[in-house]
C-alpha cells in the first residue's frame, strides 16, 4: 500500500482560509504570509502535525490550557 501525502492543507473557520505546507515554517491566513515559528512536519505514524495555537488564534478564537487534566478548550466570541 503506498501512502499519499499531502504537500499543503487547508484549515477554514468561517470566512477564515488558513493554509500550511509541509516542511514550511510559515503559513497563510486569508492570502497573507505568518510565521508558526516551526515546520509543519508527517509524523512516524502519518499524521500531519499542524501549530494549534495558529490555527485557532490567528482567526480570533481563545485557547485554554488545562494543566492538571491536559485538557484543550477552545472557545470563540460571536
Amino acid at each position: 500500500m503506498q501512502t499519499v501525502r499531502l504537500s499543503s492543507y487547508w484549515v477554514k473557520s468561517g470566512n477564515d482560509k488558513m493554509q500550511f505546507w509541509i516542511g514550511k515554517d510559515f503559513m497563510e491566513l486569508n492570502g497573507t504570509k505568518k510565521n508558526i515559528g516551526s515546520k509543519v512536519f508527517v509524523n512516524t505514524d502519518g499524521r500531519t502535525a499542524l501549530p494549534l495555537r495558529f490555527i485557532t488564534e490567528l482567526p480570533g478564537w481563545d485557547v485554554k490550557w488545562g494543566r492538571q487534566d491536559r485538557s484543550i478548550t477552545l472557545t470563540k466570541s460571536m
